[in-house]
């Protein structure tokens, strides 16, 4: 760019100065930085604050009793299968022990149980 008139380069190409900002200026930046970022924390604080403490937990609680409730429905129906099983191997034992002959019970309401292969 040396030997050249100015006029002769465009614009866009012109070496331009560092500008720097003055104290005043970075002040209000700063300023202005702090009052959005002020405004932003001030607006999700407003819409937290709408709702109580209980309302909050409300949500929870129910999760966990409709949880429990399950869980314990499907402990119930566990044990029942285990006391008819036991019912039935003891009628079993009983027969045979007086010489009556049995058509032993089909496993056919329990699932087949999942075997695993390592390779």
């Amino acid at each position: 760019m040396t030997g050249l008139a100015k006029s002769a380069i465009p614009f866009a190409m012109r070496e331009k100065g560092k500008r720097f900002l003055d104290l005043n200026d970075t002040l209000k930046l700063a300023t202005s930085i702090a009052e959005t970022r002020e405004r932003k924390v001030q607006s999700t604080i407003g819409g937290r604050s709408q709702h109580t403490e209980a309302e909050i937990q409300a949500p929870l609680k129910t999760r966990k009793a409709r949880n429990s409730a399950k869980l314990a429905g499907i402990k119930m129906q566990i044990a029942s299968d285990r006391a008819r099983l036991k019912k039935n191997k003891a009628k079993m034992r009983k027969q045979v022990l007086l010489g009556l002959t049995i058509v032993p019970e089909k496993r056919d309401s329990l699932p087949p149980k999942k075997r695993v292969s390592f390779a």
